[in-house]
Parts: structure tokens; C-alpha cells; sequence
């Protein structure tokens, strides 16, 4: 598979924060990772996210466990599989003990936000793929780090029209996924 250079750094950068910190002098890499996903496996943004993570750990923490779990909000909302998702990974607890959560986009934080202290109580939470991040999403939360997914849509407006200064028009492409219509409504 082809490995997403942006995905790669975003989380070589979030692992070494994680797996590097001064806790104490015999620190050692996590040696169970748990990773969840908002969407499906074969959605190509999560398979990019998901090489990079891999990318990293094959060289960071070689002997980690690693747990992968999809949400699939894509093609389910979040109401629906993630009650399900719960259930296993609340029947999962007793055996699976994460020493850190890396999580992609929007579903899989929110989930992990509100059953994170219950499950697995004190275990860092590393996120990417975040829209539209507001910190009360963080209250009565700790350990949790991350990327926000932000652009600036304007000075990207003024770049293409600075490159391309005949441009009289533009066309903006995207679809009705719950992402889609936020950033159309943002543009």
C-alpha cells in the first residue's frame, strides 16, 4: 500500500510524544496500543492513517500489540455502531489494558471521550482527523493530545487566485457526507 507522507509525520510526531515521555528514567514503549477508527477499513483516508501509525510503530515500539477497531460512521452513524463498539470493547477491557489510544477523526474521539475513564482509566488519548475542535470537548478529560484537521479556507482561496490571477471562477467539489456539508458551510 502506498503510505501517506502526511499521515506518517502526523503520527511519528504524536508517537514519539507518547511513547517518549519523561515518566521515568526506565521508560520503555507501550507494549499494548489500542487504535480506533471512525470509518471502515478500505476507506483510503483511514488505510493512509493506519499505515502511518503502522509505519511508526514497526520502528518505535516493534514488540507492541497492537488492537484496531473501525467504527465504520461512514456508512452507520455513530448512534448506532457506537453502542456496539462499546459493548466490545467494554467486554474486551477485562483482557485488552492499552498504555495509550490513538484515534482518527471525529466518531472515534467522541467515543472514546465518554467511555475512556470508565474502561480504561488514566490511559493517554492521542487523536488526529478532528473537525471543528473546541475545548469543552476536553472537559473533565486529561492525557489527551492531538492534531485538529483545520484549513483556512480563504488564504487558500487567495493563493490560487494569486497564482492563477485571470481565475473569474471557482468550483468547489464536495459531497454529502457530514464532513462535506460542514466544510461547504464553512467555505
Amino acid at each position: 500500500m502506498k503510505r501517506n507522507p502526511v499521515a506518517s509525520l502526523l503520527f511519528y510526531l504524536l508517537s514519539l510524544s507518547m511513547l517518549h515521555a519523561p515518566c521515568n528514567a526506565a521508560a520503555v514503549p507501550p507494549q499494548d496500543i489500542l487504535v480506533v477508527h471512525s470509518y471502515h477499513q478500505g476507506f483510503l483516508w483511514t488505510d493512509y492513517v493506519m499505515a502511518g501509525i503502522l509505519d511508526v510503530l514497526q520502528k518505535e515500539a516493534p514488540e507492541a500489540q497492537i488492537h484496531v477497531e473501525y467504527m465504520d460512521a461512514k456508512r452507520y452513524p455513530p448512534e448506532t455502531f457506537g453502542p456496539i463498539l462499546t459493548e466490545t470493547l467494554t467486554r474486551k477491557s477485562s483482557r485488552l489494558k492499552p498504555e495509550v489510544i490513538l484515534v482518527s477523526d471525529d466518531a472515534a474521539f467522541d467515543l472514546m471521550l465518554s467511555i475512556r475513564n470508565v474502561l480504561f482509566p488514566g490511559v493517554p488519548l492521542v487523536f488526529c482527523g478532528v473537525n471543528n475542535f473546541k475545548d469543552e470537548r476536553l472537559v473533565g478529560q486529561s492525557e489527551v493530545t492531538g492534531v485538529v484537521e483545520d484549513f483556512d479556507i480563504k488564504s487558500t482561496i487567495d493563493v490560487i487566485l494569486s497564482l492563477h490571477g485571470q481565475t473569474n471562477h471557482l468550483v468547489v467539489i464536495s459531497d454529502s457526507t457530514e464532513t462535506g456539508m460542514a466544510n461547504r458551510e464553512r467555505f
